[in-house]
C-alpha cells in the first residue's frame, strides 16, 4: 500500500477548460496501482499528502512517478512536509516542491 492516504492529480484542461484533478485514496492501492491510475490520468502534476513516519514510502511513490513521467510536476503537504521542508527537499531529488502549512505560502525552489 502506499504510505499516505491521498495524492491528487493534476491535468490541463482543453482550451477553454479549466485544470482537472483527481483524488486518489492511497491507503487501498499498491504503489503500481497508483502509479498506473497517475499515467492512466496523463496528470501534468501529482502532490502527495505525506506524515513524517510514512515519508520514506511517499518518497518511494515520488521518485517512481517522476521515473514514469520525468515531466511531471511533483509536490507534497501535510504535517511531515511542514515540519521539515527542506529536508524532505534534499532527501528526495524528484520532488519539485513542499507546500507548508495550509498551502496559501508554498515556498519557492
Amino acid at each position: 500500500m502506499l504510505a499516505d492516504s491521498r495524492s491528487s492529480v493534476h491535468r490541463r484542461g482543453a482550451q477553454g477548460q479549466g485544470p482537472h484533478r483527481k483524488v486518489l485514496e492511497g491507503y487501498f492501492y499498491t504503489n503500481e496501482k497508483m502509479r498506473r491510475m497517475v499515467a492512466d490520468f496523463q496528470a501534468d502534476a501529482v502532490g502527495v499528502y505525506v506524515i513524517s513516519l510514512l515519508w520514506k514510502q511517499a518518497s518511494r511513490f515520488i521518485t517512481d512517478v517522476r521515473a514514469d513521467n520525468p515531466g511531471i510536476f511533483t509536490f507534497i503537504g501535510g504535517h511531515g512536509a511542514t515540519a521539515m521542508p527542506e529536508r524532505l527537499l534534499a532527501e528526495c531529488p524528484a520532488l519539485d516542491a513542499v507546500v507548508v502549512g495550509e498551502g496559501k505560502l508554498p515556498p519557492a525552489r
